[in-house]
């Protein structure tokens, strides 16, 4: 069995990254949050903390809403809904994927757009470590 001794520190980084994200979410704490406004069709990115060593943040994709293509970073996804998101990449390729709540996943960066091809609201929770 090969074992995933490299994925170790990164999990345990993750980990002490929730943590802070979600002590510093209890009410009180209102300073920490803001929530962009979007157009019709954009989801909601609700900013929970951002600083120099991380940033997490709460994304709410309404069934057709969409993000422009962008290089996005390495992070840690952490599906609060079930659904199904659609990857359009620059050079027209698509890729669907389908998840379940509480599924988390390492995402790679790569530049794609992003659509909520699925007929339920998505949420998804997450972290970039600078």
């Amino acid at each position: 069995m090969r074992t995933l001794n490299f994925l170790i520190p990164a999990a345990k980084l993750m980990g002490r990254a929730l943590a802070v994200t979600l002590l510093l979410s209890f009410p009180g704490q209102n300073a920490a949050f803001a929530q962009t406004t979007t157009a019709k069709g954009e989801p909601v990115v609700k900013m929970l903390v951002e600083n120099d060593v991380v940033k997490t943040y709460l994304v709410t994709f309404a069934p057709g809403d969409s993000l422009p293509s962008l290089n996005r970073p390495r992070r840690v996804i952490h599906y609060q809904t079930a659904g199904k998101l659609q990857r359009l990449y620059p050079d027209g390729k698509t890729e669907d994927r389908s998840f379940n709540v509480g599924d988390t996943v390492w995402i790679e960066p790569a530049a794609y757009a992003i659509k909520n091809v699925g007929e339920t609201t998505v949420v998804v929770f997450a972290v970039e470590v600078k």
